[in-house]
């Protein structure tokens, strides 16, 4: 590289190097919702989930013997804390009212610092209405002439002779 001001000049050699980023590994914590053994993050009012935390040392192996601290915006858990098994999980239920509609934010933290971390775990969640359907969920039916609905059929219905409706 090479820089001129008036009759000053001077001259520069410059290599870059890539170098490997280090990369220490920390303890984690994660934290899902259980609907009946699946992972999900919407259930209605009238069901009871289970919320795991799973806490793992920097090598990815399970923390067995620490307490995990679970709070849900909404609803009422079975109890605020759990011990982590020999699969480094923690469980509590989350049961709701059915006036408990709406979205929330689920946590899960250490009691304790692991390895000088404060290590935490936060989920959106969805409680809906009892009647609320599911995403899955398709029905087909139509109305007959007499206005009387018809579930689990298509129907088709022309109004006039001239096959206009």
């Amino acid at each position: 590289m090479s820089a001129v001001f008036d009759a000053a000049s001077a001259n520069a050699n410059f290599e870059f190097l890539t170098a490997d980023a280090m990369v220490i590994a920390q303890p984690s914590i994660s934290l899902s919702m259980l609907n009946n053994g699946q992972a999900v993050n919407r259930f209605q009012a009238d069901e009871t989930v289970q919320l795991q935390a799973i806490l793992a040392d920097a090598t990815g192996r399970p923390i067995e013997g620490e307490i995990i601290v679970f709070a849900s915006g909404i609803g009422t858990l079975n109890t605020t804390d759990a011990l982590t098994d020999n699969l480094g999980a923690a469980q509590v239920s989350l049961s709701p009212a059915v006036t408990d509609i709406g979205a929330t934010v689920l946590c899960a933290q250490t009691e304790t610092e692991i390895d000088n971390l404060s290590l935490i775990a936060s989920i959106n969640v969805e409680i809906q209405s009892v009647d609320a359907l599911s995403e899955d969920v398709i029905r087909f039916a139509y109305f007959t002439t007499d206005g009387v609905f018809v579930e689990g059929e298509i129907g088709v219905s022309i109004a006039n002779d001239d096959g206009s409706a």
